[in-house]
Order: C-alpha cells, then sequence, then structure tokens
C-alpha cells in the first residue's frame, strides 16, 4: 500500500502539470525560477511517475482516466474514500501478479519443450537444459570452489537483467552459493569453457523472482568459466 501512495502522489504532480491540464495555483512559481527549470522538473516528474507505474505491472491503463482521477483530487471534486480506492488497487495487482505469473510460467514451460528438441542441448534429470560451446581444458569446478565467470542473463523473450559484460568485470563467487540450475550447470564445464544454460524456474528463483525477475520466470545464461579456484580448507 505505501507503494500505491506514492503512485498515486507523483501521478498528482506529474499529470497536474501537463499542458492539457487545468494550471493548478496557476502563477506560484518561486522567485528567479526560469520557465525552462520548470518545464525540466516537469519532465522529470512524468518519467518518476512513469517508472512507477512500470514497476507496478498495472497492465493496461486508460490515462485519460488517470487524469480525470488527479483532476477531481485537485479541484476538490467528490471521489472515493482513500480505503476504498486502496482496496481496489491492491485487489486488482494481486490479481494481476497472479496472472503474469502463471502465463510467465505457461511460456516458460512451452520453451523448454521446444527447446530441448534443438541440436546440441542436453537436459538432466533435474530439468536443467544446458548447451556446451567450449569444454575448457582446466579444472573443473565443485561446490566448495570459487570461480571466476563472465555472463549475461536474459529471460525468453531476450530481455537482460544481468550482465558482467556490460559491467565489463568478470564476477567471483562460491559455486554452491548460487541458485541450483547455475551450480549444477558450471560443473558440466571446465576452466576456459563456455556454457548455456537454461533454467527452469524451479531450479532458479522459483515462484518469487528477484528483481526484475517475474516468479515462475524460465532463464537463460550464457557463462564463460575463466578460472576456478579451488576450495581449502583451513586448519582449525
Amino acid at each position: 500500500m505505501k507503494k500505491l501512495t506514492v503512485l498515486f502522489a507523483v501521478a498528482a504532480l506529474s499529470i497536474a502539470l501537463l499542458p492539457s491540464c487545468k494550471a493548478i495555483n496557476k502563477g506560484d512559481r518561486m522567485p528567479e525560477t526560469s520557465s525552462a527549470k520548470i518545464d525540466s522538473i516537469s519532465y522529470y516528474l512524468g518519467v518518476w511517475f512513469g517508472n512507477m507505474v512500470k514497476q507496478s505491472d498495472f497492465g493496461e491503463l486508460n490515462f485519460t482516466k488517470i487524469q480525470k482521477g488527479v483532476m477531481d483530487v485537485l479541484n476538490d471534486k467528490e471521489i472515493p474514500d482513500q480505503q476504498e480506492v486502496g482496496m481496489a488497487l491492491q485487489e486488482y495487482v494481486m490479481k494481476r501478479q497472479e496472472y503474469v505469473s502463471e502465463r510467465t510460467k505457461e511460456e516458460g514451460i512451452a520453451f523448454l519443450a521446444k527447446n530441448k528438441r534443438k541440436p546440441g542441448v542436453d537436459t538432466t534429470e533435474s530439468g536443467l537444459q544446458y548447451k556446451i560451446i567450449a569444454d575448457g581444458d582446466g579444472l573443473c569446478p565443485t561446490d566448495k570452489d570459487t570461480v571466476e565467470v563472465h555472463y549475461r542473463g536474459t529471460l525468453i523473450d531476450g530481455t537482460e537483467f544481468d550482465s558482467s559484460y556490460e559491467r565489463n568485470e568478470p564476477a567471483s563467487f562460491t559455486l554452491g552459493q548460487v541458485i541450483a540450475g547455475w551450480s549444477e550447470g558450471i560443473k558440466k564445464i571446465k576452466e576456459g569453457g563456455k556454457i548455456e544454460l537454461y533454467i527452469p524456474y524451479e531450479l532458479g528463483y522459483g515462484s518469487r523472482g528477484a528483481g526484475i525477475i517475474p516468479g515462475y520466470a524460465t532463464l537463460i545464461f550464457e557463462v564463460e568459466l575463466l578460472s576456478v579456484k579451488p576450495y581449502v580448507e583451513v586448519a582449525k
């Protein structure tokens, strides 16, 4: 609910500044504030509002109705009480999330069913699919080893959610501390190898997702195993 409150507070500010709207408190400008500055701040508020809407994933929206709601508030017209508004939005967002999750799950299952028939793609007992691009000729990692990798992660629609290539910096971590699909898949190659992983949601971030990764998402990773640092047990 806090997120929705912020969303509509920003909406009130940003949409109220649209040229097509009636100007609220017209002429109330701070001294020495240029029109260019007001235009700039107005645009930033619009971007902020747009990002909030995008992150909330309401699906299709009627922006004419959004503008009307904002103007009704600012012009002190009769509107539903905040509890009614909050409950209606919360119920809709929850249903929307359920719909998106189910659709994401179905699309992932269909993708994997088709993908496993492609040349070079193997499937493990866990459901992980992988394609070895290069075997490598160095050490093969274990769960306790630290690996250095370059990687790119995408959703099945091609949306990139993470990339060490973009950061221009390899990543290092203990193999047993990452998602199950990674831990299992990287052990299929050796140092110097490269692999593509197709990870079902059960071996990824599950039903909850993570960041921009939605729940039930099937993930695709392109991974280069640059080096393996074997685990050394510290004497007690």
